[in-house]
Order: C-alpha cells, then structure tokens, then sequence
C-alpha cells in the first residue's frame, strides 16, 4: 500500500513538473473589460444605485482589441498599450473580438440580481512561435452574477 502511494505520488510530481516546464505563459483571464449590468447611470463604472422595483435590464455590447497579448524577445508578455523595451517576437494574441452579455432585474427598491458573461466571438493569434500555441478560435468567458443591495433611503 504505501509503495503504491509513493509510486502516485512520484508519477503526480512527475507529471506537474512536466506540465509547468511545457507552460511558457502561466493562466490568467485576458478579459479586462467588465460592464456593469445594471448600468442605471453607467456601463462602465457601478454607481451601486438599484433599479426600481420590478425593472428589468438586458444588454449586449462589443468590443474589438489589437494586439492584447504580445510575446518579448526577453520572455516578458504584455498588452498592447503597455510600454516595453525589447523586440516583439510576435502576437499570441493578435485580433479579439468579444460581446458582452449581460441582464439586471430589481426585485424590489432595494434589492437587485445581475449576471454578466463575455463571449469572445472571435480570436487570431501568430502561429511559428518557438513554445508557444497561437490563442485561436471563440468560446464563452468567465461568467459572473451578483447582487446588489441598497439600504437606507435615497
């Protein structure tokens, strides 16, 4: 029994080392862009204002980037619009386009449900890169919901 635990845990090990030496650019979300849903005075900025009793929102907006993942000849990945000194070896990702859904309904005055998910319709990267995968294709994104409540009076 214990032989075969050491032996999991060996092939474990062996396996996440393996997979951390493949990654060359570690995980996070390229999406930077979040709307509010609920928008009573803002799409970009929450004002944490509710929307009347019985109100409900939907929306759908776009947005187009260029450039947002830039591979350095020094190892170093950054956004386009970020200052950087070194020679870009290329664009993991080169072209982005994503829509954003989004919905808000207020139960009452005071108390409001939201959600909001990013869909990237479409995305083109450089292919050729030594150790690294051209980010292509559309998928859905991170998906978020939220609640807001107010209290006192206005």
């Amino acid at each position: 029994m214990k032989n075969t635990l050491k032996a999991a845990l060996a092939a474990a090990l062996l396996l996440a080392a393996a997979s951390a030496s493949a990654q060359v650019i570690p995980a996070f979300d390229l999406e930077r862009l979040s709307l509010d849903p609920s928008a009573v005075s803002s799409m970009v900025v929450g004002t944490g204002q509710v929307r009347p009793a019985g109100q409900f929102r939907i929306s759908l907006a776009a947005h187009y980037e260029n450039r947002p993942l830039v591979l350095l000849s020094d190892d170093t990945v950054v956004g386009r619009g970020l200052p950087y000194d070194g020679t870009r070896l290329g664009d993991v990702v080169e072209d982005r386009f994503t829509a954003h859904i989004g919905a808000a309904f207020s139960l009452t005055d005071r108390f409001e449900l939201n959600f909001r998910v990013p869909v990237v319709v479409y995305q083109d990267g450089t292919t050729g890169l030594p150790g690294v995968q051209a980010i292509n294709g559309s998928g859905m994104g991170t998906p978020s919901a939220g609640i807001r409540w107010r209290r006192g009076r206005l």
